[in-house]
């Protein structure tokens, strides 16, 4: 995991924080049918998963959050 193998301190919050935001700031069409079943990693990521949901490609959404954690560790 990021927080085990990265140089610096990781903070799991922020890692999440900027995962729903890139969600968000990737402007997905949103969902016509039921989303399938989100994983946490932790609890932070509650707030990720409800915007993943809420896009219909959840593998761009997801894929979105990915880049913004690891955007937002690189910009540390």
């Amino acid at each position: 995991m990021l927080t085990e193998n990265f140089v610096d301190a990781v903070v799991v919050a922020d890692l999440a924080a900027a995962a729903k935001q890139g969600v968000i700031d990737a402007s997905l069409a949103p969902r016509s049918d039921t989303p399938p079943a989100c994983a946490l990693p932790t609890t932070d990521f509650e707030a990720v998963c409800v915007e993943i949901d809420k896009a219909q490609d959840t593998t761009a959404a997801a894929l979105a959050a990915t880049d913004a954690m690891l955007a937002s560790v690189k910009e540390a």
